[in-house]
């Protein structure tokens, strides 16, 4: 796979392991939050989708700052899903340093923006959350 399939692949499993979702969503339960990659389906209500867009890339060295956006999206009337699933983001990656997602190091990871969206067609509340992650990526011409 790719960097960014490695990544995404890994920041859904640990999202998964805590506690934020289910990845990959085949063991959602009924009222679960599953998490996707790149976009959310008109179905199951509740749902992340994780988005990767490049922040910084330093010259003559291996360090890059990745920018992850989360779409996070609530069931039909509830206000509280989105708040919840944004405070399990937070606990699970504000601050986190030292750590690994689909083999990428991760140095450092926090929160940096977000923003409310109108509710949806289908009157669910949604919401993006951006965060940082601070890491370590090789290619052919960058060398520690």
């Amino acid at each position: 796979m790719s960097f960014q399939e490695n990544l995404l692949d890994g920041l859904g499993q640990y999202l998964a392991e805590h506690g934020v979702g289910s990845y990959p969503v085949g063991n959602l339960q009924p009222g679960g939050t599953g998490i996707y990659i790149d976009r959310l389906p008109a179905e199951p209500d509740r749902g992340v989708a994780i988005a990767l867009y490049p922040v910084d890339d330093n010259t003559g060295t291996t360090d890059s700052v990745q920018g992850v956006q989360f779409r996070i999206r609530g069931r039909r009337g509830n206000r509280r899903d989105v708040k919840q699933t944004a405070d399990a983001l937070f606990d699970a990656l504000h601050d986190a340093i030292h750590y690994e997602l689909g083999g990428v190091s991760i140095v450092r990871s926090w929160r940096q923006s977000g923003t409310p969206f109108p509710n949806d067609g289908n009157d669910r509340q949604e919401s993006t959350v951006n965060y940082y992650l601070q890491l370590i990526r090789t290619s052919p011409h960058r060398r520690d």
